[in-house]
């Protein structure tokens, strides 16, 4: 979560954490509901890369 921007993480944390369904979490940032679920796609796109990448891989720690 560190590595996504602060309205990524307030928008996930949202749906997330606090079980606000797009439309409501929408309502919170004073967003439509239609840029409000383009936006959590993304964010969760740019989060699923960034749990995906990691500094180094399983692999290089086995070969050593």
């Amino acid at each position: 979560m560190g590595q996504l921007s602060d309205a990524d993480r307030e928008l996930i944390s949202l749906i997330a954490w606090e079980a606000l369904t797009p439309t409501q979490a929408a309502s919170a940032l004073g967003l439509t509901p239609a840029a409000t679920r383009v936006r959590l796609h993304r964010a969760r796109t740019r989060l699923k890369n960034a749990l995906s990448t990691t500094p180094h891989s399983e692999e290089a720690d086995r070969d050593q």
